[in-house]
């Protein structure tokens, strides 16, 4: 009888399959894969409030190690402002760092990593150190022009860090805020279609991956937040508390 040949395929396949879920032993386990301005925080923040479980966004954790000023934090703010993405290696140390606190045991949903198949391979490795699974990876769709729009609409303001949005809700914009707002340089045009550029290159072969093994669960985030968050709910619906 022919044997399965060990290949990284078939360990993703053991290590990302769906794991066993009770709510005796709540441990929902999510990635969230989308692009720059996809709206992965915000479904993020969502999965967070349903499921009690903790967000582990790269995004606020690579920011955090840019104000620290360490010397991580110098190299992360380098390639974060000519608009590249971080190197893989420095993103595995701060995640690994993250998921290693007490409080993920709950459950948590990764906002925005694996993005790189290198990537993808160093988690499973550390899952499989951990004895961990995932529950699913979900991929928010939305079309180049949309995150264009989006991002460059977003704006900033500089004494609360708050982050608004002119092409969304202007009226969710304070009146007095409104002439104090500033654009950052990575939400400018020209940067944003260069990191889509990079968006597609390097985390298109991790959808298509997690697509070949049957774990991929695709919603349409052109809709509004809400119905993209009814869709997601949809379809896991099998956890719903």
């Amino acid at each position: 009888m022919a044997t399965r040949g060990w290949s990284l395929s078939n360990e993703l396949a053991d290590i990302i399959g769906p794991a066993p879920f009770t709510w005796e032993n709540r441990s929902l386990r999510l990635i969230l894969l989308g692009a720059p301005g996809s709206g992965k925080g915000t479904q993020a923040k969502r999965l967070v409030e349903n499921f009690d479980i903790v967000q582990i966004s790269t995004g606020d954790m690579l920011r955090d190690a840019i104000a620290s000023q360490s010397d991580l934090g110098v190299i992360v703010e380098h390639y974060m402002q000519a608009g590249h993405l971080v190197p893989d290696h420095h993103v595995n140390q701060i995640v690994f760092e993250r998921l290693s606190r007490k409080d993920v045991d709950n459950g948590f949903v990764m906002d925005g990593y694996p993005r790189t198949l290198p990537q993808v391979d160093s988690f499973v490795e550390f899952l499989r150190n951990k004895n961990l699974q995932l529950n699913g990876v979900i991929f928010i769709d939305v079309s180049d022009e949309a995150v264009i729009y989006r991002m460059t609409g977003r704006r900033v303001d500089p004494i609360t860090g708050t982050i608004y949005n002119l092409h969304i809700d202007q009226t969710a914009i304070p009146s007095d805020v409104t002439e104090r707002l500033e654009q950052r340089r990575d939400d400018t045009e020209p940067i944003i279609r260069e990191r889509m550029a990079i968006f597609h290159r390097e985390t298109d072969p991790v959808v298509a991956r997690y697509k070949y093994h049957n774990q991929l669960i695709v919603v349409n985030g052109n809709d509004h937040p809400d119905n993209v968050f009814k869709q997601i709910k949809q379809q896991l619906s099998p956890f719903n508390p």
